[in-house]
Parts: C-alpha cells; structure tokens; sequence
C-alpha cells in the first residue's frame, strides 16, 4: 500500500504521515504512547480530531508532520470552565490544582515523547516508563524542554521563505540597533543600580517574611514572646518607609505580622496591619486576585476573633462567593472561609447551619487535601464545635478523636491548635455529664496553655472559662470562683468589656453568683451583660437571652415580679428556638414563670406553664 496514509491519524506519528514510509520503527510506536499520555492527563487529543479529519488528505499529514500541540498544562488551561471541571474531577483533582501538577516533569515527558524529531523522543518504549518511574517517585526526569536554537532550526527548516525575508529585515533593523544601542546602555547603567536596591529590599522582605512566620508563638513554645513582639513592633515602624516603592512586598510582610499577632493574641494590632495590607492589594495595579479575596477572608476571621459576628458573617459570605466564582467551591481557599464561617455560625447559635456547611467543608477537605492539612485540621475543629452545640455527643466525640489524633501526630501535644482542641474537648465532655473526665482532660490542657500561651492569652482565657464551670459542676465552688473573676480581669484587659468572649464570662460569673445565692452580684452583673449584648450583639443572640434569664430569676428570688415575669419571657422568645422543650434551661424558666403567675393569683397561666415543665431538672 505505498503512497496510503495508514492508522488512525490522531495516534499517527509524524513519519507516519510522511508517505515516503521512510524512517519508521519502535520510536514511532514511543509517539503513539505520548498521544495515550496526553489523553489520559488531559482529557484531550494533541491535536483536535475535528479539525485534524476536516483537513483533508494531505492536511492530515500536513498537520501531523509540522504542527506542535501545546504542553498539557497550556491545553488543560484553554478548555472551557465546565469541561476543565469535568476533566479535573475525573483525576480526583481541581482545574488549577491539576494544571499546577502537569506543569514541569509531566509537560516535558509528554512532550519529548511527542517530538516531531524522533532522535529527540525516547528511544524505547521502556525509556518513557522509566522517565515516568522517576517522576512518581520524586527522582529527577531525562525529559527537559527543547532549546531556543533547537525550536529555532526547526522553525526555519518549516518557513524557509519568510525566514529569508525576516533576513533582509533584521538587516536593516540591525543597522538601526547599533545606532540606538549606546543611548540604550547609558540608560540602562543609570536604572541598574535602582533595580538592583529593588532587588535586595524584595529578597530582604521575603526573608523577613520566612523569618516572621517561622517564629510565632507556635514556633516559641513556651519561650517568653516578649522579644518577638517588641521584633514585630519594630518591623511594623519600619516597613511603611523603607517598602514605599514596593508595595506588594509591604502587603505580604504585613499580612505576616497581623497573623503573628493574631496568634499572641493582640487582636487589634493584627487588624491594623492586615487593614493597611489589604488597602495596598486592593490598590497596586495587577494584583493577584486570589491574594486579595485571601486577604479579606482573613480579615473576616479577624473581626470573629474580635467579636464582631455581623461583620464577620458578611465578609465571610461575600468573600466565600467570590472565591467559589472565581477558583471554584472546591478551592483550599475557599473551603477555608467556609470553615471560619462554620465558627461564626456557633457562635451566632445558627447550629443546624453550621453543622451542615461544616459536614461540607470537612468533608471536601478531608478528600481533596488529607486529614494533616492545615484548612482541614481546622475545618475539622469547627465540626465538632458544632456537633458539640447541636448535642449529638457521639458524632462530636468521633470528630475529636479524629481531630486530636491527628494533631498530636502532626504537630505535636503544646501546639496552640492541639490545646484549643484538648480544651474544646474537655467541653464535650462536660456537655455529656463526664464531668470528672472533662475535668481531667481541661485541667491537663489548661496547665499546657499557661505555659505555652500565657495567662492572657485569649485561648488561655477560654480554658479558665471552662475549668470554672466544671469546679462548680464538682460543686467546688472555692476552686470555681478565682477562675471566673480571673477570665473577667483577664478579658476586659485584653479583650475589652464589650468583646463577646469577656461578656460571656461576665454571664457564667453572673450565674454563678446567683447559684451562691448572692443574687445582689449577679443581678448587677447581669444586667451590664445584658446593656452589652444589646449595643455589640444582634437581637436575637442567645447569649442575651441567659444574661436575661440570670437577672429574672434574680427578681423573681426577690418576689419583683413584674420586672422579672419580661425578662424571663423575653429569655425563653430567645432561647426556646435553640434548646428543646425538656431543655434544663427551658425547664427552670417555665418553673419559675409558673410561680411567677401562681403568686399573682393568675391559675390559668400558672397552670399552663406548669405543665410545661415535662422533665426534672438538674
């Protein structure tokens, strides 16, 4: 069959298609093998079906013999959105995630076996198994791109004609050049020297960005941080003057310092940086996008660290739909902002809507990026907080085992995220009545924190909270009471007043003084948490509501019934949608609100809370 064009042309080597038949042997079998790897990394043919059998019979081989496919990186990232999608999920992987891993070894592998020049390709079939052997196991790979003079010969030998023309151009531009290139090299001597102090400030900033992050509090174990903080405030007075002219370099090193902040826990210094940085981003010309909705996500966490839950909701919204828009839902980033909102979410009470989304997220983690990922890991801890909240101990109990084995492995018994978990875990326990395994597990955490994080550190402030709460529980109210008034101090020093975290040991300090029966105490107190939440808080906040009922049941003790039948009303609106009717807290209203009416003389609404209370309480 001399002079036919035999195969399937979309495998067809180059020789193949010269119909001459010269020069075919094993390497043209090596191309056919690269066309099957670029499918099966792509999705794709090398060169599109349609248009190569709409060519006709010589264009076919036209087209085989002298046009290069892209790599399979540059084809990957040409496909439309919803093909790349399809394509990426049918490889367990995402559009950007995958074109990131075919850039490099795999394009260059794919592309020596599809060489037009078969002196270039593998020689064997073996070669190019033994080339993807070493690329699987993070060996060096044979195949590397052609070079510029190669593609050059190649380009040449294909245009002759418009080579020669080119030719007598470059002549005459040539000419041109030798004029003008003096003048050129004066100007370049006099903008080296700024390009070179460019250079080292860019290299000096990302080795201060390196050294910052290393360094943090996760890093410090233990160690007094006051030197570091005195390095970030030092850094901070220095970088708005000497980073003037590189203002994407300012933005990353402030974005550095406000999270080395946030993880001391001054709050306020993290936001003010990551403020100017983000104002920088959003101003440079062509700054990267993805870097911007990152900055915003962080800023979001930080006005939850902060208190602020509307903010935070809002933020964190906007910024998880413009991230799924442009990277995709399943994108590390924005999987990330969706677990912080999952945190904001319990602590709005919306626990049905955090445990969904927070299922979501965990589990689109736990798939895409490993249980050891850092997003995953705390994707993982908002889960079981609101597993926590949502009362389904078991499943809360599972998540932690998952989450705290992990950590221990990963990184370690003192590190920050591995004590909050211990201490949250503590917490379940105590919410399933194993109080003196919850004991056990908070005091253990807590004597970790105070050594690794200090005494006013927020985290630190969390475990005292809760260690308090346990001791009364014991009914250790000796033990139980320093720790109250100690996370109050610590909180309104660190925190402030208003901050939702300081408020919130106000009321459980509240609650315990009317439990001690010093209900002078406790209504006072309560009712400066109640002043608070209506400034700082929506409406609705739950926490409101047990400030509310503290303080109504204060009255009611005090037999000012009127004063006391609004507030514990006005606590049970807010509380009833969040606990179940056999609820202990529901149940203590509904008690006290049937003798509130009972000793007013009103039979009918006494009975009709009365029979409301279905369980005994605690």
């Amino acid at each position: 069959e001399l002079g036919q064009l035999l195969g399937t042309p979309e495998y067809m080597s180059p020789e193949q298609a010269d119909l001459s038949g010269a020069g075919i042997d094993t390497r043209s079998d090596v191309y056919s093998l690269g066309v099957i790897l670029y499918e099966l990394l792509t999705g794709e043919l090398p060169h599109d079906a349609k248009q190569l059998r709409s060519a006709g019979y010589e264009g076919v081989g036209r087209i085989i013999r002298e046009d290069e496919p892209p790599r399979p990186s540059t084809r990957m990232s040409s496909l439309d959105a919803q093909r790349s999608v399809t394509v990426a999920k049918n490889r367990a992987s995402e559009p950007a995630r995958l074109v990131g891993q075919l850039r490099g070894d795999l394009d260059w592998i794919t592309m020596m076996a599809l060489d037009k020049d078969r002196s270039r390709r593998y020689q064997t079939a073996n070669a190019l198994a033994m080339d993807i052997q070493r690329y699987l196991s993070d060996e060096p790979v044979l195949a590397s791109p052609p070079s510029a003079l190669y593609r050059l010969r190649k380009a040449a030998r294909r245009h002759r004609g418009a080579v020669f023309a080119l030719a007598s151009v470059a002549f005459v531009l040539v000419a041109a050049t030798i004029v003008s290139t003096s003048l050129y090299f004066r100007a370049q001597r006099e903008s080296r020297r700024a390009r070179i102090e460019a250079r080292k400030s860019e290299q000096v900033a990302t080795f201060l960005s390196d050294m910052l992050a290393g360094v943090g509090p996760s890093a410090a174990r233990g160690r007094d941080t006051e030197m570091l903080r005195e390095i970030l405030e030092a850094t901070e007075k220095r970088i708005g003057n000497d980073l003037r002219e590189l203002p994407w370099v300012e933005a990353d090193i402030r974005r550095v310092l406000s999270r080395t902040q946030r993880d001391l826990g001054e709050y306020p210094a993290a936001e003010r940086n990551l403020q100017r940085a983000l104002a920088l981003l959003e101003r440079t010309p062509g700054a990267d996008r993805p870097s911007v909705l990152e900055a915003r996500a962080e800023l979001g966490a930080l006005h939850y660290a902060l208190g602020r839950m509307e903010q935070a909701d809002s933020l964190l919204n906007a910024t998880a739909e413009a991230q799924t828009r442009l990277l995709g839902r399943e994108h590390p980033q924005t999987l990330a902002t969706s677990a912080t909102l999952v945190q904001v979410y319990v602590y709005q009470g919306r626990v049905d809507e955090a445990v969904r989304l927070g299922r979501s997220v965990a589990s689109a983690l736990r798939r895409t990026r490993g249980d050891a990922d850092d997003i995953t890991l705390q994707a993982m801890f908002s889960l079981a907080q609101a597993l926590t909240d949502q009362r389904d101990y078991a499943a809360a109990d599972s998540a932690y085992v998952v989450l705290l084995g992990t950590l221990e492995r990963q990184r370690g018994s003192d590190h920050p995220q591995t004590l909050s978990a211990r201490v949250s875990y503590g917490w379940l326990l105590r919410q399933d009545k194993r109080t003196e395994e919850a004991l056990r597990v908070t005091r253990a955490a807590l004597a970790d924190m105070r050594r690794v994080l200090g005494n006013d550190h927020s985290e630190t402030m969390v475990g005292v909270n809760n260690l308090a709460i346990i001791y009364k529980d014991l009914g250790r109210f000796d033990e139980a009471l320093p720790l109250y008034i100690e996370n109050v101090e610590s909180g309104k020093r660190v925190l402030g007043e208003e901050h939702p975290e300081t408020v919130v040991g106000m009321v459980n300090l509240a609650a315990f003084y009317r439990a001690r029966e010093r209900c002078t105490q406790a209504e006072s107190l309560a009712t400066r948490c109640v002043e608070i939440f209506e400034n700082v808080m929506q409406e609705d906040y739950f926490g409101r509501g047990i400030a509310l009922s503290i303080r109504g049941m204060c009255r009611a003790d005090a037999e000012r019934d009127a004063a006391a039948e609004k507030d514990i009303l006005a606590a049970h609106e807010l509380m009833s949608p969040l606990y179940p009717e056999d609820h202990p807290r529901i149940q203590e209203l509904a008690e006290y609100l049937s003798t509130i009416y009972a000793r007013r003389g009103d039979t009918a609404k006494a009975a009709e809370w009365s029979a409301r209370v279905t369980a005994e309480r605690d």
